[in-house]
């Protein structure tokens, strides 16, 4: 996206404007869901391309394109306008949520969710053109929820839930249910003790689980370890045995 964004400034190569070091390479969204072509039946809501995209963005720039494009064409000019476009971005990345304030000020628990491990951000080049990109962008991954989904919604049944529930590292502690009943409560415990109820719809179609879990802190790398459900998203994005850390959150449900 960079590139094709920064050609169209006039850019022919990216080291003018991006520093490898001052992006994030871990824990960040960028994904798309399956069943959206199931939306897309419904709604037609894929009405424009990315060259759409890229086309509003330098319209958004108005005369500052027309003038970075001119200055690129002479000599030295991609280096200059290069070294103001950093220049504005190291600003942001030196603010309070910014990367590069991570890692002047050496703080761990960002440095590990943004990278991994200081040792991870120390083996980044210095140059973009020598990043290893991710390009494996038409492989899906499709997520099974421990419980047999070909089956049509009037036949769940209560076996149906304790399958699921434990393929979260849990259990469900309910001794009936209506079959095809995807609204009424169910009791559950997740694999850290802590009780709650749950439609069987928020728990397989919403996708939620444990509510005390999400409420003061992600701990995730735990949680993959116990929860094969949650493990499906979690390893192909990070090694078994890697340092487990929890982050505390600032806001809850319960504040709001």
């Amino acid at each position: 996206m960079y590139k094709k964004v920064y050609q169209l400034l006039g850019f022919i190569d990216l080291k003018h404007v991006i520093h490898p070091k001052w992006y994030a390479t871990e824990n960040f969204h960028g994904h798309y869901y399956l069943d959206s072509d199931v939306l897309e039946q419904y709604l037609s809501f894929r009405n424009d391309s990315m060259d759409y995209f890229y086309g509003e963005y330098i319209k958004s720039l108005g005369m500052l394109g027309k003038i970075i494009r001119l200055v690129c064409k002479f000599p030295g000019g991609q280096r200059l306008m290069g070294f103001v476009i950093k220049q504005s971005f190291l600003k942001e990345a030196q603010t309070e949520h910014g990367t590069v304030r991570f890692i002047k000020e050496n703080m761990e628990a960002h440095i590990d969710a943004y990278w991994g491990s200081i040792n991870k951000w120390e083996s980044l080049p210095d140059d973009i053109n020598e990043m290893e990109i991710y390009d494996d962008w038409d492989v899906p991954l499709h997520l099974e929820h421990g419980y047999d989904e070909s089956k049509p919604e009037g036949e769940l049944q209560l076996t149906d839930m304790k399958e699921a529930a434990k393929f979260r590292g849990g259990l469900c502690l309910s001794t009936s249910m209506t079959q095809g009943d995807w609204r009424g409560k169910l009791t559950f415990t997740c694999t850290f003790g802590h009780h709650f109820e749950a439609s069987p719809r928020l728990i397989l179609e919403g996708g939620h689980w444990c509510p005390v879990c999400e409420r003061t802190s992600w701990n995730y790398a735990a949680r993959a370890k116990v929860d094969p459900f949650f493990a499906q998203v979690w390893y192909p994005l990070h090694k078994e045995g890697e340092k487990e850390q929890e982050y505390p959150k600032i806001v809850s449900e319960l504040n709001i």
